[in-house]
């Protein structure tokens, strides 16, 4: 049965893993609420298992037939019979799958050793000494950041014409890209427009993250390596009873860029200070970039790249649910802006 569980898609599994444990809560009240695990099975089967309505490999017209191999006498059922058998059958997997949901979800040793995650690997973040560093020892992470704000700005220029699956997602222009390195997640692309000067919104992305990401659980600045750069700690909450996420990023920033743009280069690294947090995942973020551009004497143009591994999910769970992510994302800061026009804050 777990192997049956790995096999769902990722989001099917986390659904059927948040109500197992939800159902599992209510049956250890049952002595409130008379809802024991055979009850729950009994009302939620019907609905999340499916179950062919023959049972048995004997077949039936309305007459008992012989069947090769099988005793002469052996007794025929009805459809109606073989659909009741199926139906308990369902209710007792049903029953097992919610008393049993915390062994269920958890993935043999015997499993994880046959299994190689080689992109994984590849995804794995340095210390941050040594980012931007190449084989001969050269280079730093100002080297790696520069380098970053200049295929930004590249792109920007080129409009972004390599960039695939454009579409519009809650008024943002959402599309990938692939990359060649071996690794199976695609970049992603959300542009929209926010009624705010670069410097406001490249503010609010560095100090107010608190305003727009509402599943932030705790963040800090572990380190400041220069006026511009620093390494930032932060949490992600996840529905119950999915565990928090946590990043470590070094993060680096430039307001002065041509034509009053702004960006924002952010990439998952090793710092001694960074411990992992206890019941969280160490997610990785791949890349994260923000372009600020301005777009009139109100308004700036918000694009956001992304590249995120949460850890625990497939390469097909990103190629379908990244797009909106990044979109839903890019949304909350250009909403942030306009919730607190004409507001006040009362302490």
């Amino acid at each position: 049965m777990q192997a049956v569980m790995l096999l769902l898609p990722d989001e099917n599994r986390e659904a059927l893993q948040s109500l197992l444990l939800f159902l599992r809560d209510v049956a250890e009240k049952s002595d409130q609420n008379k809802m024991t695990a055979e009850n729950l099975a009994v009302c939620f089967a019907p609905s999340l298992l499916s179950l062919p309505g023959q049972a048995s490999r004997h077949s039936w017209d309305g007459k008992k037939k012989s069947v090769r191999g099988a005793n002469k006498g052996a007794a025929m059922r009805s459809p109606k019979e073989a659909a009741s058998e199926s139906t308990n059958h369902a209710n007792e997997c049903l029953t097992l799958m919610i008393q049993e949901c915390q062994t269920l979800l958890m993935i043999p040793r015997d499993y994880l050793i046959n299994c190689r995650f080689t992109h994984l690997e590849e995804g794995d973040p340095v210390p941050y000494r040594e980012l931007g560093v190449d084989g001969d020892g050269a280079g730093d992470h100002a080297t790696f950041i520069d380098s970053c704000v200049q295929g930004l700005l590249k792109e920007s220029a080129d409009k972004f014409r390599s960039w695939r699956g454009s579409t519009t997602i809650d008024g943002t222009e959402v599309s990938y890209k692939k990359v060649g390195d071996g690794h199976p997640l695609r970049l992603w692309r959300g542009t929209t427009e926010v009624p705010a000067q670069p410097k406001e919104i490249l503010h609010r992305l560095l100090r107010e993250r608190h305003l727009w990401d509402m599943d932030i659980a705790r963040w800090r600045v572990v380190e400041t390596l220069d006026e511009w750069t620093e390494i930032f700690q932060y949490s992600v909450q996840s529905m119950a009873p999915h565990p928090t996420r946590d990043y470590a990023v070094l993060r680096s920033w430039r307001s002065s860029l041509p034509n009053d743009a702004c960006a924002l280069v952010e990439t998952s690294v090793l710092h001694p200070a960074v411990a992992k947090q206890p019941g969280s995942l160490q997610g990785t973020i791949l890349a994260a970039r923000y372009l600020i551009e301005s777009a009139g004497p109100e308004s700036s143009r918000l694009t956001f790249i992304s590249r995120i591994d949460t850890r625990g999910r497939s390469a097909d769970y990103y190629n379908n649910g990244l797009g909106p992510y990044v979109a839903a994302l890019v949304g909350r800061v250009r909403d942030s802006f306009k919730a607190s026009d004409g507001m006040e804050t009362e302490v």
